[in-house]
C-alpha cells in the first residue's frame, strides 16, 4: 500500500514539474506539454517491455527512439494493453519469439514497419 502511495505521490509531483516548465522549455524539449503528461503517467515497466517486444521484431532500442513522437505513441499503447499476460509469457520465452507469434501486440504492426518487414 505505502509504495502505491509513493507511486501516487512521485506522478504527482512530476506533473506539477510539468506544469511549472515555461512554454519555452516545454518546446526546447520537442515534446507538447500533453505528451510529456503522458510520458510521466507511463508505468515505469513499460519501457523495458516495449524494448524486449520490439527486439523480437529485430528493433534495437535506438530505432525505437529514432522518432521520440512515434516512441511515445507507442509507449501510450503498451502502457494500455489488454494482453500483458500473453506479452509476459512471449517475453519468458524470448529466444524462441518471433514476430508472427506476436499478433496480439497492439503495436507489432508499428514494429513490424519499423523492421522493414511486409505488415
Amino acid at each position: 500500500m505505502f509504495e502505491r502511495l509513493r507511486m501516487m505521490f512521485d506522478l504527482w509531483r512530476d506533473q506539477r514539474e510539468i506544469d511549472a516548465l515555461s512554454d519555452r522549455e516545454v518546446e526546447d524539449l520537442g515534446l507538447t506539454r500533453d505528451q510529456l503528461h503522458a510520458f510521466a503517467r507511463v508505468p515505469m515497466e513499460v519501457p523495458e517491455r516495449l524494448v524486449a517486444m520490439a527486439a523480437i521484431f529485430g528493433l534495437t532500442e535506438t530505432d525505437v527512439k529514432r522518432n521520440y513522437t512515434d516512441y511515445l505513441e507507442l509507449l501510450e499503447v503498451c502502457a494500455h494493453c489488454g494482453a500483458r499476460r500473453q506479452c509476459a509469457e512471449t517475453l519468458d520465452h524470448f529466444a524462441t519469439a518471433r514476430p508472427a507469434s506476436c499478433g496480439f501486440c497492439p503495436n507489432a504492426a508499428s514494429y513490424e514497419r519499423m523492421a522493414g518487414h511486409a505488415a
